[in-house]
């Protein structure tokens, strides 16, 4: 096996712990939902992020960087990031609280696409008309998922939808942060810091806390916030080591891995038509990612 060759298989394996930790952080967030006010959880999700940033600036960054690490030429465009990130989050925590973890990832997963969309009007990028036929596609899939009559119809299938719009809004603004060479890390430290500041003013809110938790509990929280982080720092490593179109068709994972949590802790199985219309999300997105892939690789040997 040629060197690119096994750069690009040892981002994928970034890409798929990267799908794990996210899944997993699912999963947990949908358990500490039976014991934990939202705010508190939140709270410890962002509070973790904070902290593992600053003490990753602290020991490898600030020597080479020093202060300079905290300025930006992009604040409104890492403010509104951040922003998106939290709301993704506040709606990825009520929303799991009704519905089942593989069947929320799956719809959420239609962010890929919605970004892809968005590019072209907002990034100005080209997408084939067969990209729009395949985004109506996984939408189609993501209909089938949650149609009517099935047991996660209802209101909660809002929240998968907002999570996919902003999360496919915030995938445009990190890719325009990445053209404009800003850190990654500090992209993460301040989505972190701006999430504990807003969820810290949640807490005033009355019942917003729980001290009264068990040690494993405690635990679970924690782990949440141990297990965003980690998951952020894995794509970073990904994205270091290959381009976001190599790379995309392989995110689908996390449905998988989602849909695991989903049997292990809840004993839950999707329904035959729920997996089909899985299938058509991850299939329709794969081929999209894959032809972007392709005309990514297009352009780069014709320059």
């Amino acid at each position: 096996m040629d060197s690119a060759k096994r750069t690009h298989w040892q981002a994928v394996a970034y890409l798929a712990l990267t799908s794990a930790c996210f899944a997993t952080l699912d999963t947990l967030t949908k358990y500490t939902a039976s014991f934990a006010p939202v705010a508190q959880t939140i709270w410890m999700r962002y509070a973790v992020q904070a902290v593992m940033m600053s003490v990753w600036w602290a020991i490898w960054l600030r020597p080479q960087s020093g202060l300079a690490f905290f300025r930006t030429r992009h604040p409104r465009f890492h403010l509104v990031r951040a922003a998106l990130m939290i709301a993704c989050t506040v709606l990825s925590f009520v929303g799991l609280r009704y519905m089942p973890v593989g069947e929320f990832t799956a719809v959420a997963f239609l962010s890929p696409m919605i970004a892809m969309l968005l590019s072209g009007w907002l990034l100005k990028e080209y997408v084939a008309p067969a990209q729009g036929w395949l985004a109506g596609l996984a939408f189609v899939g993501a209909v089938i998922v949650i149609r009517p009559g099935a047991d996660i119809f209802g209101w909660a299938v809002l929240f998968a939808l907002g999570v996919a719009l902003f999360n496919g809004l915030f995938q445009l603004l990190t890719r325009r942060l990445a053209s404009a060479d800003e850190h990654p890390v500090f992209a993460q430290w301040i989505v972190g810091c701006v999430g504990l500041l807003l969820s810290s003013v949640a807490l005033v809110l009355p019942g917003s806390w729980r001290w009264d938790l068990a040690a494993g509990q405690w635990v679970a929280m924690l782990a949440i916030g141990l297990l965003g982080a980690l998951g952020h720092f894995f794509l970073m490593k990904a994205f270091a080591l290959d381009t976001a179109p190599a790379l995309a068709p392989y995110s689908y994972v996390q449905i998988v891995f989602a849909m695991l949590g989903g049997w292990l802790v809840f004993a839950h199985v999707p329904d035959s038509w729920a997996i089909a219309g899985m299938l058509v999300i991850v299939a329709s997105g794969f081929a999209s990612g894959f032809m972007r892939a392709q005309r990514s690789t297009r352009v780069a040997q014709e320059s």
